[in-house]
């Protein structure tokens, strides 16, 4: 189920439907129930726009990766927003949490090693190659900024990266 859906633009008249998001609320209760909510919803998606298989399973496993760090290392809630093109066209796709700790994310997400003295997510010295992984998959069209939390209005973070198919194929929308 949807949360939300906001049409971004300021003036529909002027340019109808330019920019929509949707958010979900991701489960917070498993990794694992957060991980398969978060790759059927994206599969959901992407499935009728016919975008290479591969980069599907690759979008797939990026947003797994995210869903899965915001459960273990971040507070609830966590949401799963992906902003739209036009009408149909899903260009970008971020995980948001409750955590503002976006300098360590942004470090590995730029491949730097972080240390055990980074105070926000100590975990992330031992893990967060996850990560890494994201924005190897995404090649390097990711990013971490500050973000409300839509269902609370409680400022956080989000994690996102460009959707496949974006790019050329999207100024040919279906």
């Amino acid at each position: 189920m949807t949360v939300a859906e906001v049409c971004v633009n300021t003036d529909p008249s002027i340019a109808p439907g330019l920019c929509r998001v949707r958010v979900w609320l991701l489960p917070a209760d498993s990794p694992h129930h957060t991980e398969q909510r978060a790759r059927t919803i994206l599969r959901d998606v992407l499935g009728p726009l016919h975008i290479d298989g591969d980069a599907v399973a690759d979008a797939e496993h990026v947003i797994a990766e995210l869903a899965i760090n915001a459960v273990q290392h971040a507070e609830p809630p966590c949401e799963l927003r992906i902003m739209f093109l036009g009408e149909v066209w899903p260009a970008w796709c971020e995980v948001a949490d409750s955590s503002p700790a976006l300098d360590v994310v942004r470090r590995r997400l730029q491949g730097a090693v972080v240390t055990a003295d980074d105070a926000m997510i100590p975990e992330l010295a031992e893990s967060g190659r996850g990560l890494q992984v994201a924005a190897g998959l995404s090649n390097g069209r990711c990013a971490v900024y500050p973000t409300a939390i839509c269902q609370t209005g409680a400022i956080g973070k989000a994690i996102g990266f460009a959707l496949p198919g974006t790019g050329a194929a999207a100024s040919s929308s279906p």
